[in-house]
């Protein structure tokens, strides 16, 4: 499971990447697709879930919301690339 910074840089990239979900289980696009990371808030059963959007993180209990995971091997090294490379 990526990250904060990891799922950050994989929105930033999403068409170069592919296969990110974007819509509703009928299909439709919406809105307030959301992605786990596995950075935990400061809150108990928590963690940061990022709405690929809009780019906005929100922290929220992962009990109770079914959004979807994209797992990463490890994006550290090409996010330190990226990052160098601007």
């Amino acid at each position: 499971m990526p990250s904060r910074d990891e799922l950050n840089f994989l929105r930033k990239n999403r068409k170069a990447i592919g296969g990110f979900k974007l819509t509703d289980t009928h299909g439709s696009y919406h809105p307030d697709s959301y992605y786990w990371s596995a950075t935990m808030t400061e809150f108990e059963h928590a963690a940061w879930a990022l709405r690929f959007s809009d780019g906005q993180f929100h922290g929220l209990t992962k009990t109770l919301v079914p959004w979807a995971l994209r797992c990463v091997r490890s994006a550290g090294p090409v996010i330190k690339k990226a990052r160098s490379a601007r």
